[in-house]
């Protein structure tokens, strides 16, 4: 390989590892695209993934490792927002 190509790796995986945790990355994502389109039909469905994936015992990039504010804030914005939805219904049945 050469240097350039190896600069260019060490690069790539320094952005990487500096966005962290997946499940929080996903999260955080999630929660802001929730803010910025509430009518966007996708974003119940999102919302339970991004609180299921961070529950406690989901394994994940970092092990058993979870952020409980952004299950909470994800389960909030589903429940809040979306009440009526499928997606709202399974969260209240895993529970």
């Amino acid at each position: 390989m050469t240097a350039d190509f190896l600069a260019t790796a060490q690069k790539e995986r320094a952005i990487i590892r500096a966005a962290g945790n997946a499940k929080k990355l996903i999260g955080n994502r999630v929660i802001e695209w929730a803010r910025q389109s509430p009518t966007d039909r996708r974003v119940p469905e999102a919302l339970f993934v991004a609180a299921m994936a961070n529950q406690n015992y989901k394994y994940g990039c970092g092990g058993w490792e979870h952020d409980e504010e952004i299950q909470q804030e994800a389960e909030s914005l589903l429940l809040d927002h979306f009440g009526g939805t499928v997606w709202a219904a399974k969260l209240r049945e895993q529970r």
